[in-house]
């Protein structure tokens, strides 16, 4: 199954990364993983050590980044957000391991019954490789810059906030490409109906009535499909967003912090700081809009054209089987 181009083969690159970061529990087939539910367990107990070492010593390693005592108000109230993110983007994919089969399963099938009206779907990696290479890349600037400018591995203290500041990036970005790439096969497969829907209206009512039965259940299949997909990740994007907000406007603060201080004192260190700030700020940014085209794309486009369409095709459906029957109730009269 995983080397024939399936809904298995089309998402298994991005959730073989995600088993890495603990967000993917399971095999490729979507079947519980120990191994992978292993590596799920040891990030959320690193997660939290390091979670509660940062409470207790943020001050003592505030050396690297001197914030002001209110801006340590701000990361410990957006140290809570972020950490609790990533705990439940780890937890839920453990106990929601049937969720993810039923979503496979169900496109599976989606596509089967497509191919017995003559449709077949073109399964590729391109957006998924695309958007996972995008998001580990923006993220790993974050990473690299940090080392380079920070020299934030040079102790336990320094390494911990690295972690706490970058990793929940990592976890929060390949989240989001899994709702991502799952709305986007959801909407491939809208789109097909649309488009096929449109070509059904040179076809006889025979064939008509077959596809439209089809369709139909495909359509109720996908919208099954995308209230699992928000029952997966409707908490998550919550947190995600939630989280975008607070931390966007503690590092807003931080820029206007570091920019009178830097045109006051012209200190190095806070120069690097505000590029760093100011990156992360746009990172984010780009996080939510990427999020919202994805969710009006899937839910507002192709469901209403391909509904509009449907109920058109089916009026002159049944215009024609009244027609035919008029027809008939006068011949045998």
């Amino acid at each position: 199954m995983l080397f024939k181009k399936t809904i298995y083969w089309e998402v298994n690159l991005l959730f073989t990364i995600s088993h890495y970061f603990g967000l993917a529990p399971f095999h490729y087939n979507f079947k519980p993983s120990p191994f992978y539910i292993l590596i799920s367990i040891s990030f959320l107990i690193i997660t939290f050590s390091d979670f509660i070492f940062m409470i207790i010593y943020m001050e003592t390693i505030n050396d690297t980044y001197v914030l002001s005592k209110f801006s340590l108000i701000l990361e410990r109230s957006q140290l809570i957000i972020i950490v609790t993110s990533v705990i439940i983007s780890i937890i839920k994919p453990l106990y929601n391991i049937r969720t993810f089969n039923f979503i496979a399963k169900t496109l599976d099938n989606c596509d089967n019954n497509l191919k017995e009206v003559g449709i077949f779907i073109s399964h590729n990696r391109i957006y998924s490789i695309v958007l996972i290479s995008i998001k580990l890349f923006s993220v790993s600037v974050i990473f690299i810059c940090d080392i380079i400018l920070f020299n934030t591995t040079r102790n336990i203290s320094a390494f911990a906030m690295e972690y706490i500041c970058t990793m929940p990036l990592y976890f929060n970005n390949i989240v989001e490409a899994q709702f991502m790439v799952l709305l986007n096969s959801v909407q491939k497969r809208f789109n097909i109906l649309t488009e096929n829907i449109i070509l059904n209206k040179n076809r006889n009512y025979l064939q008509k009535i077959k596809q439209m039965n089809v369709f139909t259940k495909v359509y109720n299949n996908l919208i099954d499909v995308c209230e699992k997909i928000n029952t997966l990740y409707s908490l998550q994007i919550l947190l995600i967003i939630s989280s975008i907000f607070i931390i966007t406007t503690a590092n807003l603060y931080h820029v206007i912090e570091k920019v009178i201080k830097y045109l006051t004192e012209k200190k190095y260190n806070d120069y690097n700081l505000l590029i760093m700030l100011t990156y992360r700020i746009l990172l984010r940014s780009t996080e939510v809009w990427a999020l919202i085209t994805s969710c009006v794309n899937t839910q507002e486009k192709s469901p209403k054209d391909f509904l509009h369409l449907l109920f058109i095709i089916l009026d002159k459906v049944m215009f024609g089987i009244n027609m035919f029957r008029a027809i008939s109730d006068f011949i045998f009269l």
